[in-house]
């Protein structure tokens, strides 16, 4: 950023007088402003960029979680049902023994 002094310097180095510095200055001054707003605007979706990633991510860790969670609970389920059928065999063989 350039100070309003060095602006009219380089303007004067130039060969710029009067009406002519000060449009050049407030050019100058114009491209600068311009200048940070892109800057500015590009930090922004940099910015929304890895918010983006990051609830992207959080999101991937949470379907991996209940995807495990899933499974454990058919695991469960099955290993339930294997002692109940484990249960009715033994049953069963019980009866077939008297």
């Amino acid at each position: 950023m350039s100070s309003l002094d060095q602006l009219i310097a380089a303007g004067k180095s130039l060969g710029f007088e009067g009406k002519e510095l000060q449009e050049f200055v407030s050019q100058q001054q114009t491209l600068e402003r311009e200048e940070r707003a892109a800057k500015r605007e590009e930090t922004k979706l940099r910015e929304e960029h890895q918010v983006t990633l990051e609830q992207q991510r959080l999101s991937h860790e949470s379907h991996q979680v209940e995807n495990q969670l899933q499974h454990e609970a058919y695991v469960e389920k099955l290993k339930f049902e294997l002692v109940e059928k484990e249960k009715v065999l033994e049953g069963q063989l019980e009866r077939a023994k008297l």
